[in-house]
């Protein structure tokens, strides 16, 4: 199978201090895992979210960084990406983040946007 064929898929999801997507949200992807910076509205969001979908949250470190500094968040996810080639899985973020991440997708506090990657780079998912 090509990379084409089986890229990562993030669901990038302004927490903003909300509950997190519900599982139909999420257009009912098999979501394999949650992602999240240590910023406890993240964290809460997050864990709900997880739950949801039947997976547990997981706090990234590089996540927390560029939350913090409102960085891009497409360098840390760059280094996880090949090991979730053909998964999908939700990423919290503020909006900050997000539009430091994709200069092409806005979402409101609670809605996500869709980012795939493989070996030609980013596009919207």
């Amino acid at each position: 199978m090509s990379d084409l064929q089986c890229p990562a898929r993030f669901h990038l999801v302004r927490y903003d201090g909300l509950e997190g997507p519900k599982g139909d949200a999420l257009g009912g992807e098999r979501i394999a895992r949650v992602y999240t910076p240590a910023l406890l509205d993240a964290v809460r969001a997050g864990e709900s979210a997880a739950a949801e979908v039947g997976v547990r949250a997981q706090v990234l470190d590089g996540l927390t960084t560029a939350e913090v500094v409102g960085a891009s968040l497409l360098p840390v996810l760059d280094d996880i990406a090949d090991e979730l080639r053909g998964e999908s899985v939700v990423v919290m973020t503020s909006g900050e983040s997000l539009r430091a991440s994709s200069s092409f997708a806005e979402a409101e506090p609670g809605e996500h946007v869709v980012l795939e990657r493989d070996v030609d780079g980013w596009r919207l998912g």
